[in-house]
């Protein structure tokens, strides 16, 4: 799901330097967020939910939403992974499995800022043809026609198309610039959510759960009946003898 911020002007994001911003004004990260997580978990999350959860965990600052708090907050409430790198290859390479929010830097000394003026969070969804797919929750119509961003990405629809090292120069003045989100762990393997590790614990450790043969327990796969029929039987032959 896609969501631009300039559609929730009526939905308040206030922060102690302005009580009266909304989503509009100072939303991109939450908007970012709705994004990551419905795209993750199936869940609907919109940001008027992501603005109120964001200001309720204390990540709503002036003029920005701190980005490490929230998207910390959000990998542990959503049972998602979470780290993050300034390395544009490892950005790369973990789009074939997963999402990232990127924090671009906006206007400096000899460069314009391609997606922000002033520096905004964007959704970093996939990779096609070599080109970065990004869902800018900031896009209006002829956002990139503005001197210093003419021909460096191509729209269709509610997707952006920017090269690896254009994206890469846009983050340049920022760190973290990529936060990356998925439901496996860095190993590519699947891990419980943190509200299951316990009990994931005890399932392996008395064999009710075993691995496929790369030794992935698929934690966050839907669980068939005759998956759970099998649970059941060794749950029954081990502990009702």
């Amino acid at each position: 799901m896609y969501y631009n911020q300039n559609n929730y002007s009526n939905v308040p994001y206030p922060s102690a330097g302005n009580p009266t911003a909304t989503v509009k004004t100072g939303g991109s990260g939450v908007c970012c967020a709705s994004m990551v997580v419905e795209e993750l978990t199936g869940e609907v999350w919109p940001p008027d939910e992501s603005a109120l959860y964001a200001m309720k965990a204390g990540a709503r600052i002036t003029g920005d939403t701190k980005m490490e708090l929230l998207a910390s907050c959000i990998a542990k409430d959503f049972g998602l992974m979470i780290k993050t790198t300034n390395d544009i290859n490892v950005l790369v390479s973990h789009l074939t499995r997963g999402l990232a929010i990127i924090n671009v830097g906006g206007d400096r000394t000899g460069y314009t800022g391609l997606f922000s003026d002033i520096g905004c969070y964007i959704v970093a969804a996939g990779i096609k043809d070599g080109k970065v797919i990004i869902y800018d929750p900031g896009f209006y119509e002829g956002k990139f026609l503005k001197t210093g961003r003419r021909g460096k990405v191509s729209v269709s629809g509610d997707e952006i198309y920017v090269a690896p090292e254009w994206l890469d120069k846009d983050t340049e003045n920022c760190s973290p610039r990529y936060y990356l989100f998925g439901v496996d762990n860095v190993e590519g393997k699947s891990v419980p959510s943190s509200w299951a590790e316990d009990a994931a614990k005890w399932a392996t450790e008395n064999g009710l759960i075993t691995g496929n043969k790369n030794g992935d327990y698929m934690w966050q796969n839907v669980l068939s009946r005759e998956t759970l029929a099998v649970i059941l039987k060794k749950y029954h032959d081990k502990f009702n003898k």
